[in-house]
């Protein structure tokens, strides 16, 4: 990572990247992932101050995230996604589809 803002240990344990890198590594299957969760060290890397901070994520923090994950997708796959019909609507990647331009 670069930039000058390294977390602290309260903020590195809740960091939802890389609990969801976590369980990508428990969830997908093949030699690689797989694994347990006490076999996954997370680590970010600083490159300015040239420092790392590792952390663990338990078999419940995976759990409780992964039902966080499967709630959001429902969420989006219900959602209406209603054009607000604002001034940034005009540099909106998706304007093409938009019934309101």
């Amino acid at each position: 990572k670069t930039g000058p803002t390294v977390p602290d240990e309260k903020r590195l344990k809740e960091d939802f990247q890389l609990t969801f890198y976590a369980l990508a590594a428990t969830e997908v299957k093949n030699d690689l992932f797989h694994q347990s969760p006490e076999d996954i060290q997370l680590t970010l890397y600083y490159l300015e101050p040239n420092r790392k901070f590792s952390t663990t994520r338990s078999r419940e923090e995976l759990e409780i995230a992964k039902d966080k994950i499967l709630k959001k997708v429902e969420e989006i796959q219900f959602s209406h996604f209603v054009c607000s019909g604002s001034m940034l609507c005009k540099n909106c990647e998706y304007k093409m589809v938009c019934g309101l331009n």
